[in-house]
């Protein structure tokens, strides 16, 4: 990573650095530096190797006195592979997407002094994750998150502000094997559609404030709040849907389909292997 740093031509402009691990995930490629060299086997290694990974990007950028005026995010795609086995030994653990936080470092802010007039008029339905990554608030300013599995909306959840509680409603679940284990044992993966799922009509209904583990659905009898919670989270959800508008597949053949054309090529072709940016000057 220092090697990287060294020979970044735009290090003292404006700059992205965008490293995608492969760690922590299947199968676990581990460098003979760090095999054996934790408590808990193959897993830990990998962990140890990425920490390490990790920290010799942050010392690069302090060392190259880059610290001040460089934001560092570090996040993960997902949480924990809950259908991991062992034989008959479950090491999946809890499903840490929902209860990991992120973590960055940002050296020094200021306001800008001047407005961007090619923003000024944009319509942004998002909310500002500021205070989240300054650590100046503990949830986001969300009002609603809707939860998605592929294209097919499972789940909404409402931050109900006047009261602080929070609500999950959900429309379609996974069938859950063995039942009530909350992932998808028999098949290891869980299915967005199709036979594989439940469409709940009328919706569970969760109160998180209370319940974070959803084991205990309100029951539509319950009284007047499941009716005023289902009702409200299904305006947003119609909401959400009339703002969506339907986007080519990224991920068709077409797409992902190798183009030869568009790959930069340093090396005798096939073999075309880049290494470095060009200096200036060089082809």
């Amino acid at each position: 990573p220092k090697d990287v740093f060294s020979s970044f031509r735009n290090k003292q402009g404006p700059f992205l650095l965008f490293v995608s691990l492969l760690h922590v995930h299947i199968p676990l490629v581990t460098t003979e530096r760090f095999l054996g060299k934790s408590r808990h086997g193959l897993y830990g290694d990998n962990v140890e190797e990425m920490d390490w990974l990790v920290g010799e990007i942050l010392n690069a950028v302090e060392e190259h006195g880059l610290k001040n005026t460089t934001l560092t995010y570090f996040t993960s795609d997902h949480g924990g592979h809950l259908e991991a086995r062992d034989g008959h030994v479950q090491l999946g653990g809890w499903n840490g997407i929902y209860r990991g936080k992120a973590r960055g470092h940002w050296g020094s802010r200021g306001k800008s002094l001047y407005t961007d007039t090619n923003k000024a008029f944009r319509v942004i339905d998002g909310r500002s994750l500021l205070p989240l990554l300054r650590g100046d608030a503990e949830r986001s300013a969300h009002e609603f998150l809707f939860h998605y599995c592929g294209q097919y909306l499972h789940a909404a959840r409402w931050h109900e502000k006047n009261s602080g509680r929070l609500w999950k409603v959900h429309y379609t679940t996974p069938h859950f094997h063995p039942e009530g284990a909350g992932a998808c044992h028999g098949s290891n993966v869980c299915p967005c559609s199709g036979a594989g799922v439940t469409h709940h009509d009328p919706p569970l209904l969760f109160d998180l404030s209370g319940d974070p583990s959803e084991a205990r659905p309100l029951s539509p009898d319950a009284g007047p709040v499941y009716r005023e919670v289902v009702a409200r989270v299904g305006r947003a959800v119609r909401e959400h849907r009339r703002s969506v508008r339907p986007v080519p597949e990224q991920l068709s053949f077409q797409n992902v389909a190798w183009k030869p054309w568009l790959q930069p090529c340093c090396g005798p072709f096939p073999f075309c292997a880049c290494s470095r940016d060009a200096d200036p000057g060089e082809t």
